[in-house]
């Protein structure tokens, strides 16, 4: 080990020695292994028979005991087990310390849920994180080693000396099987500068927040949003926490100031009285060295030296004092700034967290309802559909769009349209035509044009629709009542329920449209029959 970090090695003794000898073995119930965070990576654990079944609780607690000593011993645990090493050196600007778990040749651990305890354990008796944010860091901790399994030369660029001395190429890290974490894992916990210990950044998160970690988070089937959100969560507390310090700094670095600035007015009157003293003591001197039989001036001599020497003792004093206020100020400010730097950094970090979680959120909502229509297009499939009116007001004649399986009879899906009218529906090809609505308030009666697989309303026709007019297709054009200014009117609509043509002729808006290789016959306004040309519905019978 470095010289001047001699860490005295503990074993369990009293606190891990007082838990169950089979708790070692650390395979934890099944039903609570449901409860841990989904895998953020593909590890690889144990499945199969044990002799022995530990708690959730106990396997935590081995954690606990581990870092309920960690802080005042530096080293924790038993080698042949479970150690943590506290690799810190103050000495060292450069570079971060760590906490480092490692996983001896004995240890029992084979799932991944069990080494997240354990370190959440730690997590939480070391430094007093929340269960909730313990799990949190613990399931990042075990992405982030397995992302630096075996990176000795990459994690040197990142880490102090005191922190790589521990460390091996083979061992560094954790790997994704089960079988080659006992005595091969030395896993890596990055910690925050030493004044941060015992705060909700003792752990940097920045680290643990790579993008590289990050992206195998997001490998998990619900791209670990959960997780991550509980992260940023996290985050905006720690700028939450650092700003607060700053300002708190700020305000101190303040008073300092004013402390600072009499500190320094009673400094430079405090020379200003040293000065008076050290002229009359040389006046003093000068006149005794000039009479030295004179008891008097010898006198005076002595005594104005001792006055210039206590008034020299005091600048020197208040000097110090001015020194102190100075230094206190700059501490502060320093403080200050260092604290706004974190908070800033925090906040940016979980702001753009939270983007990326929203943006994987939003394409995992519309994977989900690709799949759904897909699963339902599937199931349709296996159907022989057929599009049902079902009348829902039997005085107006309006009916809902349904979809029914003719092999069962079955009801297979409802369309929220429930206005249809006078029991038509149209395939268009493109969609299912009908005349659909109601007057009154701010209903209108129009064609309508529906998905024929969703059942929704996919378009609205522009003209208003007379409420008994049938609906009648002729090759490619669409015939409806429409209501105008001067009547009721034939129109000539396109699949896209656009006007192409209308009548001068007023029809009634109840006329039977039939349609004629000739033309189109209706009922005017006055109760004849008339032909209208299918085109440009032109009266022929008037041409």
């Amino acid at each position: 080990m470095k010289k001047g970090f001699t860490l005295a090695v503990l074993f369990f003794l009293t606190a891990i020695g007082a838990l169950a000898p089979e708790a070692f073995a650390l395979e934890v119930d099944r039903n609570e292994l449901g409860t841990a965070n989904a895998a953020s990576i593909e590890f690889i654990n144990y499945n199969g028979p044990h002799s022995v079944v530990s708690t959730a609780a106990e396997i935590t607690g081995i954690g606990t005991a581990l870092g309920s000593s960690l802080l005042a011993a530096g080293v924790s645990g038993d080698g042949t087990r479970y150690r943590i090493i506290h690799a810190v050196d103050p000495a060292v600007a450069t570079g971060l310390d760590a906490d480092i778990l490692v996983l001896g040749a004995n240890a029992g651990v084979d799932h991944i849920d069990n080494i997240r305890r354990i370190l959440a354990g730690y997590l939480s008796a070391a430094y007093g994180y929340s269960a909730k944010d313990a799990n949190t860091l613990a399931v990042f901790v075990t992405v982030y080693n397995a992302v630096n399994r075996g990176k000795l030369e990459a994690l040197s660029k990142k880490y102090k000396p005191v922190v790589m001395g521990y460390v091996t190429s083979d061992k560094v890290g954790l790997s994704l099987r089960y079988d080659e974490w006992a005595g091969r894992s030395q896993i890596i916990v990055p910690l925050s500068e030493a004044r941060l210990t015992g705060t909700v950044s003792t752990i940097d998160t920045t680290s643990l927040t790579a993008p590289e970690v990050v992206g195998k988070i997001k490998e998990d089937a619900n791209a670990g949003v959960d997780t991550r959100k509980d992260m940023v969560d996290l985050k905006e507390r720690e700028a939450d926490a650092a700003q607060n310090r700053a300002e708190t700094a700020q305000k101190d670095a303040a008073t300092a100031r004013t402390d600072a600035q009499a500190a320094q007015s009673d400094l430079a009157a405090a020379k200003t009285d040293a000065q008076a003293a050290q002229k009359a003591a040389d006046q003093a001197a000068k006149a005794a060295a000039a009479n030295p039989q004179d008891e008097a001036a010898q006198q005076k001599a002595a005594e104005t030296a001792a006055a210039a020497a206590e008034k020299k003792q005091e600048v020197a004093d208040k000097q110090q004092a001015a020194d102190q206020a100075n230094a206190t100020v700059a501490k502060n400010e320093q403080q200050a700034a260092a604290d706004q730097k974190l908070a800033d950094t925090k906040n940016t970090e979980a702001q753009a967290e939270r983007k990326d979680i929203a943006t994987d959120v939003q394409k995992q909502v519309d994977q989900n309802a690709a799949a759904a229509k897909a699963a339902e297009k599937n199931a349709l499939a296996e159907t022989v559909p057929a599009y049902a009116l079902r009348i829902v007001d039997e005085k107006n004649l309006l009916a809902e769009l349904q979809l029914v399986d003719l092999n069962s009879g079955k009801l297979l899906k409802t369309s929220p349209l429930n206005s249809i009218r006078n029991r038509t529906l149209v395939d268009t090809g493109a969609g299912l035509m009908a005349v659909a609505g109601k007057k009154g308030g701010n209903a209108t009666v129009r064609l309508v044009l529906v998905d024929s697989s969703s059942l929704e309303l996919i378009k609205e026709g522009a003209d208003s629709i007379a409420e008994s007019s049938m609906l009648v297709r002729l090759n490619n054009d669409y015939f409806a009542v429409v209501e105008t200014d001067s009547g009721a009117a034939l129109a000539r609509f396109d699949g896209n329920l656009a006007i192409k043509a209308k009548s001068t002729v007023n029809v009634l808006p109840s006329t039977v449209i039939t349609a004629t290789d000739k033309g189109i016959l209706v009922q005017d306004s006055k109760g004849l029959i008339r032909l209208l040309r299918s085109t440009d519905l032109v009266d022929l019978a008037g041409k």
